[in-house]
């Protein structure tokens, strides 16, 4: 395992400023203001578009920030306000992030910088779809395929095999892009099928570039954060829910059947049902500790479950930094990968981030 020293730093990126919902002066969201304010945001009242922002993405910018004000030292931790300057917390000093010495990590992404440097646990996650431990628990047949490109199959021989196994649908989705998930019915054009051809010319011609599956319904969508092989913290896909609700618990009850995304679905009522979430519960053990053996390095993940005709079954993972929370709760995943921060042996090694920044790679 690897640690900081004690000179490290600890930066958490926030990027660019949301604009607020219309009532961000409402008194549910105090702890947000105040956590915006510390990092030296003042909110706009009005601004000459008229513009409201989205009270779920506002908020679970702000929880982010809460979380890191929280959970690490603020001696330690800088927040860089867009891609240039940084604010020491307990200072309120601001300088270039340039001029920050020993920037080991980022701690939790807000709006904006997506991923300054390559994490490897990240980037683990984000394959997922190659681990035995994903085939043993999705509950569905699935095929890594090509457009066009060489070795392994095409992804319109697959479609075809699973056609004519008597499916009438599949579900086709991109492995490198956060785009081009679809239903491919039979008799479909898979160029038809993506509507903008450029999401497929992108991807035309590398390998392993779609995951094939079977199409299985999904419902009662449930994500958990993952930290350091641990379930630290769950809640359901509930599109409006954010860490502001969360219910007081490691694992919230709140679900929903479809999310109002999903397939243009339109969202129903959201139930509270611990009978679900604890098959959730023991699914996610098992997978978590499959995954410890299997990779190990992968210490920070979110797993997203769902229930399946045939059970509790894995749906994917992403990497911790950019899922969204719903109700989960912030403080809490942001105390835990401090903890595992904490705990770490470090290797500094400059690495280049976007903008011409600079950090330390752990």
């Amino acid at each position: 395992m690897m640690t900081y020293s004690p000179q490290a730093h600890d930066v958490l990126y926030v990027g660019g400023l949301r604009y607020p919902p219309a009532d961000f002066e409402a008194p549910q969201y105090a702890s947000i203001l105040q956590a915006f304010q510390t990092v030296g945001w003042t909110q706009p009242t009005h601004n000459p578009d008229n513009k409201v922002g989205d009270r779920e993405d506002w908020v679970e910018d702000g929880a982010r920030i809460l979380g890191g004000l929280a959970a690490y030292d603020h001696e330690r931790l800088w927040v860089a306000l867009g891609p240039t300057k940084a604010r020491h917390i307990a200072t309120g000093t601001v300088m270039d992030v340039r001029d920050v010495d020993k920037v080991t990590a980022n701690i939790g992404v807000v709006h904006g910088v997506h991923r300054p440097f390559a994490d490897e646990p990240d980037m683990q996650a984000d394959r997922y779809y190659r681990t035995q431990t994903f085939k043993n628990h999705a509950g569905r047949k699935i095929e890594l395929g090509h457009l066009n490109g060489a070795g392994g199959r095409d992804i319109r021989t697959i479609a075809a095999d699973f056609f004519n196994a008597g499916h009438s649908s599949v579900f086709l989705k991109m492995t490198e892009a956060k785009m081009g998930l679809a239903k491919w019915e039979r008799g479909q054009d898979v160029w038809e099928l993506m509507g903008d051809s450029w999401v497929l010319i992108h991807q035309e011609g590398k390998p392993d570039a779609f995951l094939i599956q079977e199409f299985v319904a999904l419902t009662f969508e449930y994500r958990f954060f993952v930290v350091d092989h641990m379930l630290v913290s769950g809640a359901g896909r509930v599109i409006e829910h954010t860490p502001l609700d969360n219910q007081g618990t490691r694992f919230c009850t709140g679900v929903r059947e479809l999310a109002s995304d999903v397939w243009d679905s339109v969202p129903g009522p959201v139930e509270f049902r611990l009978d679900l979430v604890d098959q959730y519960v023991a699914l996610a053990t098992k997978v978590v500790a499959d995954f410890q053996v299997e990779c190990p390095s992968m210490l920070e993940y979110t797993l997203d479950v769902a229930m399946s005709p045939s059970g509790p079954v894995i749906v994917e993972l992403n990497g911790i930094r950019n899922s969204g929370l719903f109700a989960n709760n912030a403080v809490t995943i942001a105390a835990a990968r401090a903890k595992v921060r904490a705990a770490q042996a470090h290797v500094f090694r400059p690495v280049e981030l976007p903008h011409g920044l600079s950090a330390v790679k752990v």
